[in-house]
């Protein structure tokens, strides 16, 4: 009887990375496949990332979560090309601007609590470099 309770309930991931699955509009398919299989900051596919975002636009808020949300518990080494991904809708896709930047403390919280040394110089060049010249 014990065994049929503990595979009625479902099971959700313990810790940081336990969240509410969200619905995400089916138009924000490819942009969260995209999203997910981004592995490099290799130009083609930042720039496939970055036409997805600028043709889903009115789907702002949602491709924001969608992107933030991975950067947020991916893999230490997927943090540079995911951050490049959002500098690269930041410069180009205005409408997901003011999303993101509502999103971003709480992601790169998560990110310097993965204690990523390496990706958090990174970022801060990136800050420092690229989003304070676009400010």
């Amino acid at each position: 009887m014990a065994t049929q309770e503990k595979k009625r309930k479902k099971i959700l991931p313990s810790g940081p990375n336990r969240q509410k699955k969200e619905a995400f509009p089916p138009e924000l398919a490819e942009f969260k496949r995209l999203v997910q299989e981004l592995n490099t900051k290799a130009a083609t596919k930042l720039q496939a990332i970055a036409a997805e975002a600028e043709k889903q636009a009115h789907l702002a808020d949602k491709a924001g979560q969608i992107l933030l949300d991975e950067m947020a518990t991916c893999a230490p080494e997927r943090i540079t090309p995911l951050a490049s991904s959002v500098d690269m809708i930041l410069k180009k896709t205005t409408a997901v601007v003011s999303e993101l930047a509502l999103r971003l403390p709480k992601c790169f919280k998560a990110i310097y609590d993965k204690k990523a040394e390496k990706e958090i110089g990174w970022l801060r060049q990136l800050i420092d470099r690229s989003w304070k010249s676009h400010s």
